[in-house]
C-alpha cells in the first residue's frame, strides 16, 4: 500500500464554513425584524357528491368513451364467469367420460345385479302328471331367458373345461375334450319346488339336457337328459361320488325326435316328473338334494368332443 506524498490536512467540517459566514455578517451589518410570513389563501372546494343508496359508491377514475358497450371491469368479470362456465364443463365431461370407461364396483370390479324371483305360489296339489303339466305351464314364469344373449341371469361354464357363451342368438355349450361334458348354471336364483323347460339341440355329442338344484361349485346337482339313441334318463351327481353320475331312472322313448327337443322336468318336494316335447315319461322320487340352481349340459360317451346349443329356458314355480 502507497502511502499519499503531502501530509493529510484536517477535514473542514461543512459548519465551519456557515459559522465564519454567520460571524463576519453580524460584525458588518444590523439586524432587522423579518416581515410576518403571510398564510396562502386556497379556493374553496366544491361539495362533494355522494352517489345515491343503493347505487355504485366507486371512483369514476376512467371515463367512458361514448360508442363503447361494456364498461371495463363488468367487462371483465363476464369474461372470467365465462371461464370458470367453459372449466366445469370440460371437467364435467371428462368425469362422465371417466365413469363410462371404468367399470362400475369398487377397485375397478364389476358389480353384477341379480333379478329378484317373483314369490312362488300356493304349492300345486294335483299328482296327475297331465293336470300338474298344464297348471304348472299357467302359472307365472320365475325365470323367462330366451337365451339369446348374456341376462341378469347370468350364466356361465362350471366345474368344466369348455366353453358356455352366446352365438347366433342361443345358448352354445362345448367342451375342449373328448368325452368331458360341459355344464353351465346361471347364477341368480336358486330354487326347491319347481318346473323347468328348455329346447336343446345337439350338434356333437350324444347327450345333454338339463341340471337342477345344483350347488355353486357344480358337484352337486340333478341332471335329466336325452341321447342321440333315443333313451332319457334322471341321474344326481354328490361330492362323494366324484363325477360319475349315478342313474336314478330312465328308459327309451318314441317322443326324442332327431334335432331339437323340449325338455321339461316338474320337481315337487322329493317327487320328479320327466316332459320330453310336452309328453309325460315318467315319475320317481329321489331326497338327494333339495334346493339349488338351474342349468344346461352336454357330454359324449364315446369321446366325441359335446356341442349342442339350448334357446328359451323357462322356470315356474309349483
Amino acid at each position: 500500500m502507497l502511502l499519499p506524498s503531502q501530509p493529510l490536512q484536517a477535514p473542514v467540517k461543512p459548519w465551519d464554513h456557515i459559522h465564519s459566514v454567520a460571524q463576519t455578517a453580524s460584525q458588518h451589518s444590523t439586524y432587522e425584524t423579518p416581515p410576518p410570513i403571510q398564510k396562502p389563501v386556497f379556493p374553496p372546494l366544491p361539495p362533494a357528491q355522494l352517489a345515491p343508496a343503493g347505487g355504485n359508491r366507486r371512483a369514476k377514475f376512467v371515463e367512458q368513451r361514448p360508442g363503447t358497450g361494456l364498461k371495463p371491469i363488468p367487462l371483465i368479470i363476464f369474461a372470467g364467469l365465462s371461464i370458470c362456465m367453459l372449466l366445469v364443463l370440460i371437467g364435467g365431461g371428462y368425469l362422465l367420460l371417466q365413469n363410462l370407461a371404468q367399470p362400475a364396483g369398487q377397485n375397478g370390479q364389476t358389480t353384477k345385479i341379480y333379478p329378484t324371483a317373483v314369490p312362488t305360489l300356493p304349492p300345486l296339489t294335483s299328482t296327475d302328471p297331465h293336470e300338474l303339466y298344464q297348471q304348472a305351464m299357467k302359472r307365472k314364469t320365475l325365470l323367462d331367458d330366451p337365451l339369446k344373449t348374456q341376462s341378469p341371469y347370468d350364466w356361465e361354464a362350471t366345474n368344466t373345461d369348455g366353453s358356455c357363451m352366446f352365438e347366433n342368438q342361443q345358448l352354445h355349450l362345448s367342451s375342449i375334450q373328448g368325452g368331458k361334458a360341459i355344464l353351465c348354471l346361471e347364477q341368480a336364483l336358486t330354487f326347491d319346488n319347481f318346473a323347468f323347460q328348455a329346447r336343446m339341440t345337439l350338434h356333437q355329442g350324444d347327450t345333454g339336457g338339463l341340471l337342477m338344484r345344483a350347488n355353486t361349485a357344480g358337484n352337486k346337482l340333478y341332471m335329466f337328459g336325452l341321447s342321440t339313441s333315443g333313451r332319457y334318463l334322471l341321474a344326481s351327481v354328490q361330492p362323494q361320488t366324484g363325477s360319475q353320475p349315478q342313474i336314478i331312472t330312465g328308459g327309451l322313448s318314441s317322443a326324442i325326435k332327431q334335432g331339437t327337443n323340449q325338455l321339461t322336468i316338474i320337481a315337487h318336494q322329493h317327487t320328479f316328473y320327466l316332459y320330453i316335447n310336452g309328453r309325460y315319461q315318467t315319475k320317481i322320487n329321489d331326497s338327494t338334494i333339495n334346493v339349488g340352481k338351474i342349468g344346461l349340459f352336454a357330454g359324449d360317451s364315446q369321446q366325441n368332443t359335446p356341442d349342442a346349443t339350448f334357446s328359451n329356458a323357462k322356470v315356474w314355480g309349483v
